[in-house]
Parts: structure tokens; C-alpha cells; sequence
């Protein structure tokens, strides 16, 4: 079974399954706002509750860095998966998100 096969069994399950977003931002044109949005926009049509950090703060990109942090941090203690967009491993942020989520216990997975 694939990771998107066993979450949607869980989904079905009626499991609460809330997913969270993680990738390269800040180093991307246009904060990689497309991938983000594409992949909330996949996931949300299979039923799943997603946060899309793109959307924090009405999507302003204004904002000092450890507002996003922060506001992201407090999001993924709610979620139960981490899903990383391509290029995560190479943006600090999503780095931070898979240790932490490691140190949750999450499910992590490729998005």
C-alpha cells in the first residue's frame, strides 16, 4: 500500500488526518506559492484537512521570518502528517519541520 493509498483508508477510517505542508519558500520565486497552493489543492479535494503555510497571514510575505516560524510550529503540533514538497531538504525551514515533526511522531511523507 502507498503512503497516499494508507492515508486515505485512515481518512475513510474516519480518522482525523490533518496534513501540513512543508518545503522551500523563501529561496523559490514567488515564495513557491504555486506548488503549495497545487498540492493544498490536490490533497483538500481528497478530503483531507490541509495547512498551507502560503496562506499564513493572508499570504503576505512581508513579515519578519520567526513570525512564519512561530506560526507554523504552532500549526504542525496539530497535525498528524508532514507532507514535503520537492526541494525540502535543502531549505532551513522545511529542515526545521522535519526534525520536529520526527520528534512528534508524525507520519512524514513525500507530497
Amino acid at each position: 500500500m502507498t503512503a497516499v493509498e494508507h492515508l486515505v483508508e485512515r481518512l475513510h477510517r474516519g480518522d482525523r488526518v490533518r496534513l501540513f505542508l512543508s518545503g522551500p519558500m523563501t529561496s523559490v520565486p514567488g515564495w513557491n506559492y504555486f506548488a503549495f497552493q497545487h498540492a493544498a489543492g490536490i490533497w483538500r479535494a481528497r478530503g483531507f484537512d490541509v495547512f498551507n503555510p502560503a496562506d499564513l497571514f493572508g499570504g503576505r510575505t512581508d513579515r519578519p521570518r520567526r513570525e512564519y516560524i512561530r506560526a507554523g510550529v504552532l500549526e504542525l503540533v496539530e497535525c498528524d502528517v508532514l507532507l514535503q514538497l520537492p526541494g525540502w531538504d535543502a531549505s532551513p525551514g522545511a529542515r526545521l519541520e522535519y526534525d520536529f515533526a520526527r520528534e512528534l511522531d508524525l507520519e512524514i511523507t513525500d507530497a
